[in-house]
């Protein structure tokens, strides 16, 4: 159990990837699953879990390249693009 005001590992993450996927405009920015990693400052099986986690919670989608499962685009589901770009204004 996390103490109070401390957030564990995975919701670091989770908000680092969110932050990161905030583009300008909904639905702008994306990064493959092979600079995600690399973004986060973890290691390429936690932040595939990572993605795979937030795309099950419809958080994200994971857009498939059929000639290369790491150039997979990662980017924000629109819902939550949209909500995101409400808090901003």
């Amino acid at each position: 159990m996390h103490e109070a005001g401390f957030i564990g590992t995975e919701q670091l993450l989770r908000a680092l990837l969110i932050d990161a996927l905030r583009g300008p405009a909904p639905d702008s920015a994306c990064v493959t699953l092979r600079d995600l990693h690399r973004l986060l400052d973890v290691p390429q099986p936690v932040a595939l879990r990572m993605a795979r986690a937030l795309e099950a919670e419809g958080e994200v989608i994971i857009e498939p390249d059929d000639s290369d499962a790491f150039a997979s685009k990662v980017r924000l589901s629109p819902s939550l693009a949209r909500l995101l770009d409400k808090k901003r204004r």
